[in-house]
């Protein structure tokens, strides 16, 4: 049985991209998430040739030689791009709760010496 993505919007608030990572279970919510229809993502990830969803070419080394990259485009690429910024917000929010619980913590302590 598939469990539902709790909606963004939950009696007017608007929930962390951290919870609704955490509470995603299926691709469908992963699509939702990241602003993606399912079957579009699905295509994307699975049948889509790794010829169409990245572009390759080499640029020169500093020591000589070359580096091969792989660069995404097209869909792949605003994929990627989407779900960079998903996990930046999500790392906004731990580092928010850690700088507030530490803020906290230390004024709870140093308030007994």
């Amino acid at each position: 049985m598939r469990t539902a993505l709790i909606s963004p919007f939950f009696w007017g608030w608007v929930l962390s991209k951290l919870l609704l990572l955490k509470s995603a279970s299926s691709l469908s919510d992963i699509a939702s998430l990241l602003g993606f229809s399912p079957s579009g993502l699905s295509f994307v990830l699975y049948k889509q040739d790794a010829l169409a969803k990245y572009q390759k070419f080499e640029i020169p080394k500093k020591s000589g030689g070359t580096r091969e990259i792989c660069a995404p485009i097209g869909a792949m690429k605003a994929i990627q791009r989407e779900l960079a910024t998903v996990l930046n917000a999500c790392r906004a929010e731990i580092l928010e709760a850690t700088v507030l619980n530490f803020s906290l913590l230390h004024r709870c302590t140093s308030s007994f010496n």
